[in-house]
């Protein structure tokens, strides 16, 4: 089996050239807005989405604290929000499907309990900048659209995907490949490291296409204070403060 490890620079051209969705995004564009009590990030689609859904967020929560309660289904039928994961020791995964203009999207939706004296640098805001950064160096990510802290939680909502993890696709693809794909990783984490990025090299958090051989990032997080983040997306990754 040939393996593409081929990774672009920012200069260059993607190996894929992305096709352009039947029913485009409302905006690519980033948005960002702090105050004392949490901090959001999000797309124009996802500002889309919780502006005719407003109990969306709501409901997210009631069933993080209800562990009997596996699904929620909106009753006017605009979405639904399933449970994937019931493990207190991992962080909470929800599936939602929903309804916008005519067409139906799916989503990962991850909780991550945040407890500032132990997960100080993990939360989900640090997450979509660090995923955006990857981004913005030319590697493929999968794509967030929205991420809020608040208080002792905060969530983050990706394109669902049915792509494995580079640790599943172990015994699929060979140990060389596997081998290639993990110097590879290092070397991406060399090239960000001003950015203080970490998990890239974390198996889980590695998805390939076992067709087109393409390998795609989630799940990063960067050690950088959530105000030298707030920065970077402002300057570097053209993110607009609201």
């Amino acid at each position: 089996m040939k393996l593409n490890l081929k990774f672009w620079k920012p200069t260059e051209k993607p190996i894929i050239k992305p096709r352009k969705p039947k029913n485009p995004l409302p905006s690519k564009q980033f948005y960002l807005k702090t105050t004392a009590r949490k901090k959001l990030a999000y797309n124009g689609f996802a500002k889309e989405i919780i502006t005719e859904n407003p109990g969306l967020m709501k409901e997210i929560t009631k069933l993080s604290k209800a562990p009997r309660k596996t699904i929620f289904i909106d009753p006017k039928g605009n979405y639904k929000l399933k449970v994937i994961t019931t493990d207190p020791s991992h962080n909470q995964l929800y599936k939602l499907e929903l309804k916008h203009k005519n067409k139906k999207y799916l989503f990962f939706i991850k909780e991550k309990p945040f407890i500032k004296s132990i997960d100080e640098f993990e939360n989900t805001y640090r997450e979509l900048i660090a995923a955006k950064i990857v981004e913005n160096a030319g590697f493929n990510i999968i794509q967030p659209h929205f991420a809020i802290n608040l208080g002792t939680k905060s969530y983050i909502a990706y394109d669902f995907t049915k792509l494995i993890t580079l640790d599943r696709a172990k015994s699929k693809i060979g140990i060389i490949p596997y081998l290639k794909i993990d110097i590879k990783l290092h070397e991406i984490t060399e090239q960000l490291k001003r950015y203080k990025l970490w998990d890239i090299i974390n198996a889980d958090n590695v998805y390939i296409n076992l067709i087109t051989k393409k390998i795609y990032l989630a799940d990063i997080m960067s050690a950088k204070e959530d105000n030298e983040l707030t920065e970077i997306a402002k300057k570097e990754l053209g993110f607009i403060e609201k």
